[in-house]
């Protein structure tokens, strides 16, 4: 929504209205001056006037303070407008530094998440290391069981294939003398 344009004659509400004023006066007075007394070959002048009457000048002057006027209410017009694109801005930039803040807390927040899981990854490994090494040291004990009882189990076998023999007298054996 627009703020109503000012007039300069109208009270301004804020406290920048003196040098505004003041510029005002001086545009009004140069111009005032111009007219009355003339400034060259290219500008209005109404002193080369000889029948110009009082009248005619203040009717002269009030079109000119009416074109100020006029180019004083545009120049706030664009001022609301700049005014109201700043606000457009700073918005956009008070919303762009909420979603860096987001983007930033997202970052630190996944971050943590990253260590946290690579350090029960590094846990687990570790963990696995000593199981395998564990598991290696009883694969090795079962190996040497398995085969010592193989080995228990061939000498059996070959205790058991063998030809069983009655005891030899040894006496017999001997040469008689």
């Amino acid at each position: 929504m627009r703020k109503p344009a000012m007039t300069p004659d109208a009270l301004p509400h804020r406290g920048t209205a003196a040098p505004f004023r003041v510029a005002i006066g001086l545009t009004l007075a140069a111009s005032a001056a111009m007219m009355l007394w003339g400034a060259g070959a290219h500008s209005l002048s109404f002193a080369s006037e000889a029948n110009m009457t009082v009248e005619d000048r203040v009717a002269a002057l009030t079109a000119e303070l009416a074109r100020v006027k006029v180019e004083t209410a545009k120049l706030r017009e664009r001022q609301g407008d700049t005014s109201e694109e700043l606000s457009h801005i700073r918005a956009s930039l008070a919303n762009a530094e909420i979603g860096l803040g987001a983007l930033r807390t997202t970052t630190d927040e996944n971050e943590a998440r990253r260590r946290d899981t690579a350090a029960q990854i590094e846990s687990n490994l570790a963990q696995l290391k000593g199981e395998t090494l564990r598991l290696r040291m009883a694969q090795d004990d079962t190996a040497t069981e398995i085969g010592r009882d193989r080995l228990a189990a061939r000498r059996r076998g070959e205790q058991r294939d063998r030809p069983r023999v009655a005891p030899r007298d040894h006496r017999q054996d001997r040469p008689a003398d």
